[in-house]
């Protein structure tokens, strides 16, 4: 029997060859990640050498290590000073919302820890003086939202004069919530000859302001196209380990350009579009009762608290175990629901956009907008669910007939192949079959 031919090699370079220190990369390669995504190869060597750097990158390519690990290095070489006042970090980096802020911090920490650094999470949510208590030591690293972080800063917690580097994570996502002034006080706060990394799904209105006010002659990088068949790359997995590694990224794009529609076709496809019309209220109930049965993990997205609570209860009185995450529910009640879903507790979750930048789950197999997104911009950011860590993944809306106009625009301004689909084929869609 012929032996089978050798896997090509990778063409993604492994972090060790990117300019971070031994240490760190022995940290990576611990919890088995040894190859960089091309967002991560495009922005390290440059933020290692400490300059500022401004990113187009979607949710999910892979962005949190790529600021986060130039940071550390930075923090853990001898060119920066150690830090030695209690509540003076050297690093700050503000995310939009807790659950991005927790994820962030679970990620970076393990890996802060190898260097000696002491990283904390700052967020709403949270007794303010439990967040005392851990100011009243050194800290090299605080990951933080804009809220809390403004708040300890009002209470002298904590300082940032001898903050060196500073990310803002999320900053389109900064501006719709109307966080950008809470931001620019923040940087307001930090020393004007400090680095700084903006990431952002799109580079344009408040958030290029942002850019052109708070950065220097910055590396623009654009990781828009980093992946052949979804707006939105796989990204390092929330595990215990630190996050499992997709080694099938292709190259990243160094360039403004626009990138070009995504095949969404056939059983390969990392991620495939689906777009159903459903004649009414009752057709669209079985389609979504149909995919919380049979599909293994899924999650649905409308666009109210209400319209999550109201399909909760009709999934759960069909026999389906079902978690619900909005926005009014408290902070541990989210991560709880988060929890379960992850742990395979529930099979399907419910949630409302506000939530779906929070979710950063393994193994998704379908999301399913039930409410079209209002915009393009969500219709990514909720998208980017499932297609994750390298796995393949299905994304269906559904449509009234009187909506179809309008999501087929939303799919080209985003710049989605798409294929129709019966709802009654959804299923076998989804699984492939």
């Amino acid at each position: 029997m012929p032996s089978p031919d050798p896997e090509p090699p990778s063409s993604q370079p492994e972090f060790r060859s990117l300019g971070l220190p031994v240490a760190l990369a022995q940290s990576l390669q611990r919890a088995g990640l040894r190859e960089a995504f091309p967002i991560q190869a495009s922005v390290i060597p440059s933020a290692v050498e400490g300059k500022d750097v401004l990113a187009s990158a979607p949710t999910g390519s892979g962005k949190t290590l790529a600021f986060g690990l130039p940071m550390l290095a930075r923090l853990s070489s001898g060119d920066l000073p150690r830090a030695t006042r209690p509540g003076n970090p050297r690093g700050v980096v503000l995310c939009p919302t807790r659950e991005l802020a927790e994820q962030v911090f679970e990620n970076l920490d393990p890996h802060a820890a190898a260097l000696g650094l002491r990283a904390l999470v700052l967020v709403g949510g949270v007794k303010v003086r439990a967040n005392l208590t851990s100011l009243a030591r050194t800290v090299d690293l605080v990951v933080a939202t804009p809220g809390r972080l403004n708040d300890l800063i009002k209470r002298r917690a904590i300082s940032l004069e001898h903050c060196a580097v500073t990310v803002v994570d999320e900053a389109d996502h900064m501006a719709d919530l109307g966080f950008l002034p809470q931001v620019q006080a923040i940087l307001e706060r930090t020393p004007q000859g400090g680095q700084r990394l903006l990431f952002s799904a799109t580079l344009d209105g408040e958030v290029a302001a942002l850019a052109e006010g708070w950065t220097r002659n910055p590396v623009r990088i654009d990781a828009a196209g980093a992946r052949s068949a979804s707006p939105v790359a796989p990204d390092h997995a929330a595990t215990d380990a630190g996050g499992a590694h997709d080694r099938d990224a292709a190259g990243a794009r160094a360039t403004a350009a626009r990138p070009t529609p995504r095949p969404t076709k056939g059983a390969d496809a990392p991620v495939e579009f689906l777009l159903s019309e459903v004649a009414d209220n009752g057709q669209r109930q079985a389609a979504v009762r149909a995919i919380a049965r049979k599909v293994p993990r899924v999650i649905f997205f409308v666009r109210t608290t209400h319209a999550v609570t109201r399909w909760a209860k009709y999934l759960s009185a069909g026999g389906v175990k079902v978690s619900a995450l909005h926005g009014n529910r408290g902070h541990q009640s989210r991560q709880r629901a988060l929890a379960d879903f992850r742990e395979g507790k529930v099979r399907v979750l419910v949630a409302t956009d506000i939530a779906a930048r929070g979710i950063d789950v393994p193994g998704v197999r379908a999301v399913v907008h039930i409410d079209p997104p209002r915009d393009p911009k969500a219709l990514v950011h909720r998208s980017g669910r499932t297609g994750r860590a390298g796995a393949s993944g299905t994304v269906a809306l559904l449509a009234f007939p009187d909506q179809v106009r309008e999501v087929s625009t939303m799919m080209r301004a985003a710049n989605l192949g798409y294929e129709k689909v019966e709802s009654t084929r959804l299923v076998r869609r989804i699984l492939r079959e």
